[in-house]
């Protein structure tokens, strides 16, 4: 079975990675996915600083025994083309119909 986590915030936290070891020493096929951009794409941009910024992360991920081939960087695109073509998901868009303008009160013609 396959188990996708993001980086920053979520394998980032000690309890997190502690859990996907675990997968890992059980035969899951664990995998980071994160919005991060990898070295060779953002010096590609010229975005020096970048450089380096992503050791932590490959340094998680050889703590948890997960490879270097299962780290996909989408370097700000949305993860969810990335995880529907590698069989995480079974649709390209999670949502049906998302609305994120302020909170709703009440009823809505769009909900």
């Amino acid at each position: 079975m396959k188990v996708s986590f993001d980086f920053d915030g979520t394998l980032s936290r000690k309890d997190v990675q502690k859990f996907a070891k675990s997968l890992v020493n059980t035969g899951y096929d664990v995998w980071i996915v994160t919005s991060r951009f990898d070295d060779e794409s953002a010096m590609k941009k010229n975005w020096h600083w970048i450089k380096g910024q992503n050791q932590n992360l490959f340094s998680v991920a050889e703590e948890c025994g997960i490879k270097l081939n299962n780290i996909h960087f989408t370097c700000m695109e949305s993860k969810s083309h990335f995880l529907k073509d590698k069989g995480f998901a079974p649709t390209e868009e999670p949502f049906k119909k998302l609305i994120n303008q302020g909170m709703i009160l009440g009823t809505s013609a769009f909900v």
